[in-house]
């Protein structure tokens, strides 16, 4: 369908033009349609696509509705069809906030307003940059267009339109604006305009093929697994902005598609400029494709104050671009890819040990500490709002990043990003596979991590977040995938005034929001495990709650925990078998740790959902994993855990510089004995034992040393056996009783890590003695019965 339009001003709908001269008075005005949605305007030789306009946003006096059955709809659309009515409410005003508006194409026209029958005298005022107002103008000269409204009370009647710039439009003096002004947006009234359109000319010249196709974009590379950005161009707006919040008053969810017909609903957010910088049109979604082949996403936007933390699917209103939608083609998995890549996504598959969907079960060998690693001074508007001065350089591992890894550096203090990324290049090439990170430490230990503009707590900080700081999080975050690392993601901590920064303690709008963000941010990620609180005070149904709101957001299903108090599991007893949680997060007495994970496995087992055991805080506090107990943990902790069936990260205690520990770690060399210990120990794992099916059998060991609280079986019966001594002196031996066949028996070093001495055979049905080792007798061993 094709519309004709004089170019006069023009109100009910505004359609921007990217580069269109200034129409002649009677210039005509060609539109094009798709159905009743505006695809194009040409005004002479000039022609800008529907992609080349924004629409802003609509808010007003919509009382005319009141009692009525249907809602008023927002005026920033394309759509002539969906129309409001405004003839019933004397001189009402609405504003159409347009963000950060300046004129891109000279004297050419820049709005366009349609409205259904022409009839209507209508204003306009405008609103500058600075908040200031200047004075009404009078618009007139509606032209028939040949769209007609097809059905409902205005059947048959004919839609108006007509067009303005900004030179048209009164300052506060009453003297017409020049072309360098900058708007915020418009306010236009009327005693009786339906309109039925509003948008403007695209001050971003329409978005550059470059930057966009059509209105979006996918980026990355496209194959399985790896990490996808769906960019869209959506309403203008800056992370400082109140009304609309471009955080709290949007939502975009996307809808991708797979080839097998598998769907996800994907969170998307605000990005700004899309690189960091915290204004523009940029919204996106973050998404890893499982399979190969065409995949389609369709887009639902809407808007509406508080609608990203409303359930209701129908929340606010429609606003373009809704049902935005394409197709792309991803390309099979990279066996050879970096990291997690090759893997595909960690998931909870229902038993004591996670999995990565196209790849190993994994067992867990991490960094606790520093739990604040993101307070770290190459970030964006870094801050020590608790003037602790801990705010992280990693000075020392600045030699361990490499070219081509990623680059940024603060725009507060010019720091770069080489310490952090060099700290996870040099964890990852120990074997450490997990890192503990806080996301908000606000009111907590370090106070300076936390995802906000402003770390004062007001009610607009905890709405608004920093998106410079939050894409250089993306990068070392993604940085940390490539490497093998899972991010074991932790939204607050233990001190109340953490716990009740957000809501009060509460599920409201601040939490929802900043859980929210950071799924729809970093979710995408295939390894990563949230946390609800460190050392968690919370009621059950309140990390019920949590975890509901967490999951609601997730498409991916990553496994939910909680940490506990030292050696407290009564809320873990009261929660076990909630399909809401997946995996523990343990603190304990070094002593009791093998203890633990034991009873842990067994009570989840007995609930019907088996957890993954996870260790995560050794105590105690003060000492942690120091500079010198490498080898007593080894004994005490280490393997105790790993044959119990657990995994375990590594707290680092509350040590001073230079040393370092909980919050003030800047060098993870100091801990270099254990990175090793502990890659040594999953690496025997990992290469001989069938461990997601093994079960832990101590019973099945006798007379041997009480030293370190005794050896460890872990078995998968009558095929493999795992026997861990912490002080092998040549005692003890293994019931074979109920094994028929022979076994080979090898003994391993968790020193070196590495097989020692001739292989042994020995023969089921009867108890065996474990015998001495190769070497070292006294020292800690493992030995190893596989069957033949």
């Amino acid at each position: 369908m094709r519309l004709e339009i004089r170019s006069t001003p023009c109100l009910a709908a505004v359609v921007a033009l990217a580069a269109l001269s200034a129409p002649a008075a009677s210039q005509a005005v060609q539109v094009d349609l798709a159905g009743s949605y505006v695809q194009r305007i040409s005004v002479g030789a000039y022609t800008v696509e529907a992609d080349e306009l924004t629409t802003g946003t609509s808010s007003g006096d919509h009382t005319a509705f009141n009692g009525m059955d249907y809602p008023p709809i927002a005026a920033d659309d394309l759509n002539l069809a969906s129309y409001f009515a405004r003839s019933s409410v004397a001189d009402p005003t609405w504003t159409i906030d347009l963000g950060r508006w300046r004129d891109i194409n000279g004297p050419a026209a820049d709005f366009f307003l349609f409205e259904i029958g022409g009839n209507d005298a209508v204003d306009v005022q405008p609103i500058l940059s600075d908040g200031s107002s200047g004075q009404w103008a009078a618009l007139g000269g509606w032209s028939p267009t040949s769209y007609h409204v097809p059905a409902g009370a205005n059947k048959g009647q004919q839609a108006y339109g007509l067009a303005f710039g900004i030179t048209d439009l009164l300052g506060p003096g009453g003297a017409p604006l020049g072309l360098a002004s900058a708007l915020r947006g418009l306010r236009l009234r009327s005693a009786g305009v339906d309109g039925a359109s509003f948008s403007a000319v695209d001050p971003s010249g329409g978005g550059t093929p470059a930057q966009f196709e059509k209105r979006w974009k996918i980026t990355g590379e496209r194959r399985v697994w790896h990490p996808l950005e769906l960019w869209l161009r959506g309403p203008r707006a800056s992370e400082l902005d109140v009304q609309p919040n471009p955080f709290l008053d949007y939502r975009m969810q996307v809808l991708f598609r797979g080839p097998s017909g598998q769907t996800s609903i994907v969170q998307g957010f605000f990005d700004g400029d899309g690189e960091g910088g915290g204004e523009g049109q940029v919204w996106k979604a973050r998404f890893a494709a499982d399979e190969p082949g065409p995949w389609t996403f369709r887009v639902r936007f809407r808007s509406g104050p508080l609608v990203a933390v409303d359930p209701d699917p129908l929340a606010g209103s429609p606003i373009r671009p809704e049902d935005a939608s394409g197709q792309f083609d991803v390309l099979p998995r990279d066996p050879a890819a970096p990291g997690f890549l090759k893997w595909g996504r960690l998931e909870y598959v229902g038993g004591h040990y996670l999995k990565f969907r196209d790849g190993p079960h994994f067992i867990k060998g991490g960094a606790d500490s520093p739990e604040n690693l993101l307070g770290y001074l190459g970030f964006d508007d870094a801050q020590d709002a608790g003037n602790l001065g801990i705010l992280h350089r990693f000075e020392p591992h600045r030699q361990d990043w490499r070219p081509g890894d990623e680059a940024f550096a603060g725009n507060t203090t010019g720091y770069d990003s080489r310490g952090l990324t060099g700290a996870l290049n040099y964890l990852a090439s120990q074997g450490v596979n997990s890192v503990y990170a806080i996301l908000m430490n606000l009111g907590g230990d370090g106070q300076d991590v936390a995802p906000f503009l402003g770390f004062a707590g007001s009610a607009f900080d905890d709405c608004h977040h920093d998106i410079s700081r939050l894409h250089q999080w993306e990068q070392v975050f993604r940085h940390a995938q490539r490497r093998g690392i899972q991010l074991h993601l932790v939204p607050g901590e233990t001190e109340p005034a953490n716990e009740q920064w957000l809501d009060g303690g509460a599920l409201g709008v601040e939490r929802k929001l900043y859980y929210r963000e950071m799924v729809a941010r970093f979710g995408h990620h295939l390894a990563v495990k949230w946390n609800l609180c460190e050392e968690n005070d919370f009621s059950d149904s309140k990390l019920s709650s949590f975890a509901d709101w967490i999951d609601a957001q997730d498409p991916y299903d990553h496994p939910i925990a909680f940490h506990t108090h030292p050696d407290d599991f009564a809320q873990y007893g009261r929660l076990a078998g909630d399909p809401r949680f997946s995996a523990s997060s343990v603190q304990y007495s070094p002593d009791l740790a093998g203890q633990h994970v034991e009873t842990l496995r067994q009570l989840t087992a007995a609930a019907g959902r088996p957890w993954a055991i996870d260790m995560d805080e050794n105590g105690p506090a003060a000492t942690g994993l120091g500079p010198h107990n490498a080898d007593d943990l080894r004994k005490r902790v280490l393997w105790d855990v790993y044959l119990s069936g657990g995994s375990l990260e590594w707290f680092l205690g509350s040590w001073s510089l230079p040393i370092g520990g909980d919050v003030t770690l800047e060098d993870f060399r100091t801990r270099e004995p254990m990175w090793g210990y502990m890659a040594h120990a999953r690496a025997f794992m990992e290469d001989h034992l069938p461990f997601w099916e093994m079960q832990p059998m101590d019973p099945l060991l006798s007379g041997e040393s009480s030293a370190f609280g005794g050896g460890e079986v872990f078995a998968r019966a009558g095929e493999v056996y795992a026997v861990y001594l912490p002080q092998a002196d040549g005692a003890g031996a293994l019931d074979l009783s109920a094994a028929t066949g022979q076994f080979l028996k090898r003994w391993y070093d968790p020193r070196s890590g590495q097989l020692v001495g001739a292989p042994q055979i020995v023969q089921g049905g009867a108890s065996v003695p474990v015998g001495s080792p190769p070497s070292a007798a006294g020292d800690d061993w493992v030995v190893w019965f596989e069957k033949l």
